[in-house]
């Protein structure tokens, strides 16, 4: 429903939950639901954060995952760091 902000609220509580190092795909979803709301500095952070796990072997898993990479090369674009936003 695109409602990022509501998205951000329950990843934010998960986070709170589970304050280990060890949910990635929390950080991935708060950068996704920043990127959502128009908050690409912020968002930056998170992304970064993320890690694939070593465990993940199918396409569809790792499809998920490495979306991360096309959230980055979009807050670079608009950031104006071309090269980044290529990289990614």
């Amino acid at each position: 429903v695109h409602d990022h902000k509501k998205a951000e609220i329950l990843i934010d509580r998960n986070l709170e939950k589970y304050e280990d190092d060890d949910h990635h795909q929390f950080y991935l979803e708060k950068g996704k639901a920043l990127y959502g709301q128009g908050k690409l500095d912020e968002a930056l952070p998170w992304l970064k954060r993320h890690r694939t796990s070593d465990f993940l072997h199918h396409p569809y898993d790792l499809a998920m995952n490495y979306e991360k990479d096309a959230y980055m090369a979009l807050i670079y674009e608009a950031q104006g760091k071309h090269s980044l936003a290529k990289k990614h």
